[in-house]
């Protein structure tokens, strides 16, 4: 019997859902505990077309990390109801774009707490302000890569607050041309016109393109963009999951090899040789934002944020008041609970984890992070996560490592330059072993 993943009672107060009104509702900081609203922003009804959905009131956390920083400060959310109907990917697109507050004002509408479908969704609103002299803390939320994306950032005038939005203005770029779900992404255009033609492209798209090459030669093909026809046959697409027959796994191997991916920097064109390959960039795409939109804060003078692609998230220097960011890193089969934390500053950290998309069949999980060797959801690891100097290598480093054998992986994070890594093995909580590389092993406080 085929079983996506259970939904859970979802029961907050029921005030705060009172037809037509926002809440302020302060949320928990700092200490590892998780607001009760935190059940009910969980990714699930977002959960056939979100990349890697696992959000937490106020703690963005799309790939197991939990983002807060512990402050003075008061933190709250606004919370407006809305639905829409069920996402495909042609208004995918039309659903996903743009700033919270206004492209979805004109959806709000209430929904019975426990009678919550599946693609119902909340619209969290945060705002956080931290003054301290002429500093301001701002924190800035919009919906992209199919997930909550956020900046906190210590700004002291009206033009760093604008290179907030200058910095979303460039993650939204990135994600309308690399999208596999935008019909009209230079992505898409690339995987209809394999076997047939050479796409012209941005220079992101080529310089994603190239980067994912790069570590799928490092990882010896455990890292492959191509992987797009198994993603189809599991279901992870379309959100009709499934285990294929090994005919259609033969099939769909056959058209993998990072290989036949073909770049021409002269002419700014990507190929895909063989007619049914498809590449999907968006284990690296995300980190690859992430990195933009800092370099955009720097260039315009912001110097101290965190910029949190949905999980991938980069530390920019520090907060006021403190030598590093905080970020905690979530077990990997306890939902409400940290793993443990971390600080750090200028460094860029991202988590894969098998708990993310994943459906059952008998009891059995089902992940949706495939081994290209196999053609088969990878199975052993519960979660990795990768410290590194930018997030374009967390980012997709988290995915090779969690692929790969759970020792080789540790070897290739230890022969890497910069690189640290928390490996958590096994299936499930009883036979959980943590691994941790040698340079993180007194950074991480590990809760009991």
């Amino acid at each position: 019997m085929l079983n996506n993943r259970p939904n859970k009672s979802l029961n907050p107060p029921n005030p705060l859902f009172q037809r037509g009104n926002n809440t302020l509702i302060p949320f928990n900081k700092g200490n590892g505990s998780i607001s009760p609203f935190s059940k009910i922003f969980k990714g699930r009804f977002f959960k056939n077309k979100i990349r890697k959905p696992n959000i937490y009131a106020g703690l963005c956390n799309r790939r197991g990390i939990l983002q807060y920083a512990p402050t003075k400060l008061h933190e709250y959310l606004i919370f407006s109801n809305f639905s829409f109907k069920k996402p495909t990917p042609e208004n995918f697109s039309k659903r996903g774009k743009g700033d919270l507050e206004t492209n979805l004002k004109s959806k709000r509408q209430i929904c019975s707490v426990n009678g919550i479908k599946r693609f119902t969704c909340i619209v969290l609103v945060i705002i956080t302000v931290f003054i301290t002299g002429c500093e301001k803390r701002v924190k800035k939320s919009q919906f992209h890569f199919g997930t909550i994306t956020d900046i906190t950032a210590i700004v002291k005038t009206s033009a760093d607050q604008k290179a907030v939005d200058l910095a979303f203005d460039t993650m939204k770029d990135i994600d309308d041309r690399m999208s596999v779900y935008n019909n009209n992404s230079e992505v898409s255009q690339i995987n209809r016109l394999a076997g047939r033609s050479t796409v012209k492209v941005s220079n992101d798209t080529l310089n994603v393109t190239e980067k994912a090459l790069y570590y799928s030669k490092t990882s010896d093909g455990m890292f492959d963009i191509t992987v797009g026809p198994l993603m189809d046959i599991w279901g992870f697409r379309n959100g009709k999951n499934r285990i294929p027959s090994d005919v259609e796994i033969s099939k769909a191997l056959s058209l993998i090899d990072y290989k036949k991916v073909k770049i021409d920097r002269s002419g700014s064109t990507v190929e895909l040789t063989s007619t049914g390959m498809k590449m999907d960039v968006g284990a690296i795409a995300v980190g690859y934002a992430v990195d933009k939109a800092v370099n955009v804060l720097k260039d315009n003078g912001v110097n101290k944020a965190l910029v949190n692609g949905g999980g991938e998230i980069y530390a920019l220097g520090s907060p006021p008041g403190k030598d590093a960011w905080r970020i905690g890193i979530q077990h990997p089969r306890r939902s409400n609970t940290l793993l443990g934390t971390i600080e750090l500053k200028d460094m860029a950290v991202s988590t894969s984890g098998d708990y993310e998309n994943y459906f059952e069949v008998n009891g059995k999980r089902y992940c949706h992070i495939m081994n290209p060797k196999t053609g088969k959801p990878v199975e052993g690891i519960m979660s990795v996560t990768v410290v590194a100097n930018t997030t374009t290598e967390a980012d997709a480093l988290s995915t090779v490592l969690f692929i790969m054998d759970a020792k080789d992986g540790m070897k290739l994070a230890e022969r890497l330059d910069n690189v640290e890594c928390i490996i958590v093995t096994g299936s499930n909580e009883k036979d959980m072993k943590v691994l941790v590389s040698s340079g993180l092993k007194d950074k991480v406080q590990f809760n009991n």
